[in-house]
């Protein structure tokens, strides 16, 4: 009995203090004050040189046109592709310069710098330019590679080509001086002449036919100017681009003969295809109009009426493409005008009447 009093006269906790409105929460998840967010930076702005806008950083070029340029970029996009696009204009490809400065830009730096129209215009001409002027040169035939070389069996070739035109030219030369001494003595240089020129359309090492991209790897036949064709000979190549020519031909012409017609006009016969609409049609060259099924010009059509067979010839078919009023291009009247005027749409002048007659 004495230990339970002892347990009972144990004093009780203490409750938690009531916590005033005064006081600070326990939490602080929404009592702290949050700080402002900062401010967003306003984007620098340059001026252009050109226009005199003041413009974002975006509206610059990323880099020089040339290495050699040591100015700061200065003009804008917008005046840098109406720059380039007046000089591919005004001057030739390899004298387009820097907006800024007399450095001559070369291919990258016209890409940097010109619309993707222009751009494409200077590649195109600077691709073919080289081609043209450097001896031997090939582009690949790759059309995902832009990259090109030097074939050496084509330097070889121009540059006997170039020794038997300048022995020619020698011939000449003394000829006109001394006729008939120089044309014994140079006879056998002659000779050596016509044995270059024989050599230079024999047979070549196939190897030496074969133009191989040192980008990309891919082949390409040099006679036929083609992509390689393995496996064949130059002759069996080209036979088989000619038959293969020759069906697709075969087979465009009939097609143009199953889904084309021809103008009626003698003077313009161009053929003609109808995907849908209504059977009168107009020829885009000449502007006849003719119906699609016999082919007959409403010139004719408005006075005599369609082409035997067609569906608008028959007994009561009203083609409703034709003159709205047929009378007056003939004069009219009496019972014709009257029945044309009863028929204010309708096909070939005699078969309109026949049709509402029932003639």
């Amino acid at each position: 009995m004495a230990a339970k009093k002892a347990a009972s006269a144990t004093a009780p906790a203490s409750p938690r203090p009531r916590r005033s409105s005064r006081l600070a929460a326990d939490t602080t998840n929404n009592r702290i004050a949050k700080p402002k967010p900062a401010a967003k930076a306003k984007p620098v702005k340059f001026t252009c040189t050109t226009c005199d806008r003041s413009l974002a950083g975006s509206s610059f070029p990323k880099y020089l046109a040339t290495d050699n340029c040591k100015h700061l970029i200065n003009t804008c996009k917008q005046c840098s592709q109406a720059w380039v696009a007046a000089q591919m204009e005004s001057t030739t490809h390899d004298k387009v310069s820097c907006p800024e400065c007399p450095e001559v830009l070369n291919n990258e730096g016209v890409k940097i710098l010109a619309s993707k129209e222009v751009y494409a215009k200077f590649d195109e001409i600077e691709r073919r330019t080289i081609a043209e002027t450097v001896p031997g040169w090939r582009w690949c035939m790759n059309t995902k590679c832009r990259a090109g070389q030097v074939h050496e069996p084509l330097l070889q070739a121009g540059e006997a080509g170039k020794v038997a035109k300048d022995e020619s030219e020698e011939i000449e030369e003394a000829n006109r001086k001394e006729w008939a001494t120089a044309k014994r003595a140079l006879k056998p240089r002659a000779a050596k002449k016509a044995k270059a020129v024989i050599d230079l359309t024999q047979d070549s090492d196939p190897a030496e036919d074969i133009f191989t991209c040192k980008g990309c790897g891919a082949k390409a036949c040099v006679p036929c100017d083609r992509p390689y064709h393995e496996g064949q000979t130059c002759a069996e190549y080209q036979e088989r681009r000619k038959f293969q020519t020759e069906t697709e031909d075969k087979a465009s012409e009939k097609f143009i003969n199953k889904q084309c017609k021809q103008c009626p006009n003698a003077e313009c016969k161009k053929s003609i295809e109808k995907n849908g609409g209504c059977d009168s049609v107009y020829c885009t060259q000449c502007r006849t109009q003719f119906c699609w099924i016999c082919t007959a010009p409403y010139t004719v059509i408005n006075v005599s009426g369609h082409y035997k067979g067609c569906m608008y010839a028959k007994a009561g078919a009203i083609d409703p493409h034709a003159m709205p009023n047929p009378a007056q291009a003939h004069g009219g009247g009496g019972v014709f005008q009257n029945a044309a005027q009863a028929v204010p749409m309708g096909g070939g002048f005699m078969q309109n009447i026949a049709a509402r007659l029932g003639w």
